[in-house]
């Protein structure tokens, strides 16, 4: 509880910029409106012969991968919920017939070797 009222605490002091592209939000808001909507647009990614079809969360340009880079590679923890959101959503709206795989990507392949 106490971690709640000092994160709140410094939300209103120190507030975070939006994950995507860093204008002011309000303060616990973690991604604008703008960069929401750009995560809530799931894309088909080019087949690769003898695997499955594969969807992503979002084209890796722009808000979305700064989202991604933010979260992954510099601590914005509190990105979590929102991608969370977006990835529940997405999954829901391509109305799978069965159970799927979901893959994390590394960026960079130091990143890749470090896991």
């Amino acid at each position: 509880m106490l971690t709640r009222a000092v994160t709140a605490l410094l939300d209103l002091l120190l507030p975070a910029p939006c994950g995507g592209c860093g204008v002011a939000v309000a303060p616990g808001i973690a991604l604008c409106d703008a960069c929401t909507a750009v995560l809530a647009r799931p894309v088909p990614v080019p087949d690769v012969p003898g695997l499955p079809p594969a969807m992503a969360l979002a084209p890796y340009a722009g808000p979305a991968r700064a989202v991604v880079i933010a979260y992954k590679e510099r601590g914005r923890r509190d990105l979590a919920p929102p991608l969370a959101a977006a990835l529940a959503h997405a999954l829901d709206g391509l109305g799978l017939p069965g159970p799927c795989l979901l893959v994390p990507a590394p960026w960079r392949r130091s990143a890749a070797r470090a896991r």
